[in-house]
């Protein structure tokens, strides 16, 4: 995926991902969508992809809920 693309992905689904200071909504869409994206790619456990971008597993499962 080209750098275009991923910025066209995510200006088309950061109007449907939830807004806030606090939890997995205070990570940027871009993020979210990187992180998702990463996860699905390597069809490996949750857990590799939460060390790779620093984040709880728990926080991890609450925003791929909202992109996948």
């Amino acid at each position: 995926m080209s750098p275009a693309h991923f910025d066209e992905l995510v200006s088309l689904t950061e109007p449907h991902l939830p807004r806030g200071r606090r939890g997995p909504a205070a990570i940027s869409a871009a993020w979210h969508i990187f992180a998702v994206l990463f996860w699905m790619a390597q069809g490996g456990p949750q857990g590799v992809i939460v060390g790779a971008v620093d984040v709880a597993q728990s926080t991890f499962s609450k925003f791929c809920d909202h992109v996948i």
